[in-house]
């Protein structure tokens, strides 16, 4: 289960057991199946038993069932390896925009990418008034971005 059915996901667990216990009953049911204990001691009842089995093809509809709850849960599988699929792709996806957050992050930290120092340099009104001064190389002094 990927989301609580309070939060809009579906039990995908709850439905595949209901098919599997309505399987196990047609399926391992004994009074289904065979021949009631007690038509062994009356063979003309047993026989009329037997004749009405044959005649509504009781095993024939418990085959048909069967192959539709096998159907029924085969789908079940294939919707919840498909929720589990977009699921793990979502998570993916996150992951990938978080590095990528994270390295524009680290960038920006090393100093590698600056976005106040190039509006500044390039003498934006909008971020600063005046010409930018550098701390030159040589003697500590500062010179103009002109070069005066």
């Amino acid at each position: 289960r990927l989301l609580p059915t309070a939060l809009g996901g579906s039990d995908f667990g709850a439905n595949t057991m209901q098919r599997l216990l309505l399987l196990r009953e047609f399926n391992f049911d004994p009074d289904l199946m065979s021949t009631p204990d007690w038509l062994w001691e009356q063979p003309h009842r047993e026989e009329m038993y037997d004749a009405m089995v044959a005649e509504y093809e009781i095993e024939d509809r418990i085959e048909a069932v069967n192959q539709q709850l096998n159907y029924a849960q085969g789908t079940m599988q294939s919707l919840k390896e498909d929720k589990h699929h977009s699921h793990s792709l979502f998570l993916e996806y996150t992951i990938c925009f978080l590095i990528a957050f994270e390295i524009f992050v680290e960038v920006h930290a090393l100093g590698w990418l600056d976005f106040g120092r190039v509006t500044q340099e390039r003498g934006d009104p909008t971020h600063g008034a005046g010409p930018v001064r550098r701390h030159s190389s040589s003697g500590g002094k500062f010179a103009a971005r002109d070069g005066t």
